[in-house]
């Protein structure tokens, strides 16, 4: 894991640069490269590595549903989490598209009651919906909105990404229930500082981290919950990064949509 690890590393700080720099053409196809191996390999087979099945492949329902001692997510509420936050960005503020949760009928085969991203979410309904949701599914569902992401990108202009997320967009998220009005703060965020070329940069480093971290630590479940907790964070930033101007990287801010308790995000 420690030489592709490195391998991606070093592609982000080249996909940054090329973000910097206007050079928005080769960023796309860097991004769709890394974007790839932070899902499972069935979806892009050509893929180098696959972060997600090096760290949960091997994990049971049991395993992926645990919360550890002292943790606040369980590996399948990130899983979830990563990917409602993607399937919003992308296809909301992004593409203006329908979300997948929704246009494939995945709310209703989740199992779960859930139609926001997750941020803002009490431990007890965190709790809940660990070992309520349908393993299957959450991971199909993961798979269809890497799918669109890759599909969105793919057609998306380079000039594009220069312009600002549209106010109606980010009400429409809003409408739609994605976020909790506790959470609304993130929205406003996503209103002030994202263009779209920042969604591209939101998009996979924090996955990667966080899917890292989980298999950091003692038992198995445990030390994936950690590195998703982190990939969350990070990664949930960078499906937002998509849409984050270039500035926040060079910040260099840990600034992700809250996928637990926190202050507001501020720019």
């Amino acid at each position: 894991m420690e030489a592709n690890r490195q391998y991606w590393s070093d592609q982000q700080q080249h996909f940054r640069r090329l973000l910097n720099s206007d050079r928005y053409t080769e960023a796309i196809h860097a991004f769709l490269e890394q974007h790839a191996m932070l899902h499972t390999a069935s979806l892009v087979p050509s893929s180098r590595w696959s972060f997600q099945d090096e760290i949960s492949a091997d994990l049971t329902d049991e395993e992926l549903r645990q919360i550890p001692s002292g943790r606040l997510h369980s590996i399948a509420w990130l899983l979830w989490h990563i990917a409602r936050t993607e399937d919003v960005t992308m296809n909301v503020l992004l593409a203006n598209t329908d979300q997948l949760l929704y246009a494939d009928h995945w709310f209703e085969r989740l199992t779960i009651p859930t139609r926001d991203i997750g941020t803002e979410m009490s431990a007890t309904d965190i709790t809940v919906l660990s070992a309520g949701i349908d393993i299957a599914a959450v991971r199909a569902y993961r798979r269809g909105v890497g799918q669109r992401t890759r599909e969105i990108v793919q057609q998306v202009k380079a000039d594009e990404l220069r312009h600002r997320v549209e106010p109606a967009r980010i009400e429409r998220v809003k409408a739609e229930g994605a976020l909790v009005p506790a959470a609304y703060g993130v929205a406003e965020y996503w209103g002030a500082a994202y263009q779209r070329q920042s969604a591209l940069n939101s998009c996979d480093t924090p996955q990667l981290y966080a899917f890292e971290r989980s298999r950091s630590c003692a038992p198995k479940a445990e030390t994936i919950s950690l590195q998703m907790e982190k990939v969350s964070k990070n990664t949930i930033a960078r499906f937002q990064a998509v849409f984050v101007a270039s500035s926040w990287f060079r910040q260099n801010g840990v600034l992700s949509s809250r996928p637990c308790r926190g202050k507001t995000p501020t720019a």
